[in-house]
């Protein structure tokens, strides 16, 4: 197997997706806080098997994440925060195998599903936040050591030798908390 794409090419993934809703914490004199968020996020991954053949898989993970966070600018509008959550959560996979001699004339030839157990990781998180009237809003860079490849490794099929595959990402996102 070999990914569907390279790094000069297009994306191996189609689109991952992360959906958070959490609550938001500041302490007295306002640098200190915390957060506890609910979370579920799902990639995806494409490889390229021989005789003209195509693996999706989706790994998902859902969970909490609870962490402190430090604001440099309490007092501005726009703040600056600083953060390190620990994630724990649940790991399934999904794993699909098309055959076909092009992409839009393809056929679904296998589907199958794994669970793949609890986890933790953790994830240091930059934050431009901003108030609203029922908690803050804001947009956020950050990497997470959550082993997407964890799904699809526990995977096996008739098709390709399982997918050993191991991942913690980059990430940019939009996020809303409830609270202050």
């Amino acid at each position: 197997m070999q990914p569907a794409s390279d790094i000069f090419n297009k994306s191996v993934s189609n689109g991952s997706f992360g959906l958070n809703l959490g609550y938001s914490k500041t302490l007295k004199g306002g640098h200190w806080g915390g957060d506890i968020t609910g979370f579920f996020d799902a990639m995806d991954y494409n490889f390229y098997i021989p005789y003209s053949m195509r693996f999706t898989g989706y790994t998902n993970y859902t969970g909490v994440a609870v962490g402190p966070k430090y604001c440099f600018n309490p007092k501005s509008d726009v703040q600056f925060y600083l953060a390190l959550y620990l994630k724990g959560g649940y790991n399934w996979g999904d794993g699909f195998v098309y055959k076909g001699p092009n992409k839009d004339e393809e056929r679904q030839t296998e589907n199958k599903s794994v669970t793949a157990g609890t986890t933790t990781a953790f994830s240091p998180v930059a934050s431009l936040t901003f108030p609203v009237d029922f908690g803050n809003m804001g947009i956020e860079l950050g990497y997470d050591s959550s082993d997407y490849g964890r799904g699809i490794r526990k995977l096996r099929s008739n098709y390709y030798q399982p997918i050993n595959y191991h991942s913690g990402y980059l990430f940019a996102g939009v996020f809303f908390r409830l609270g202050d």
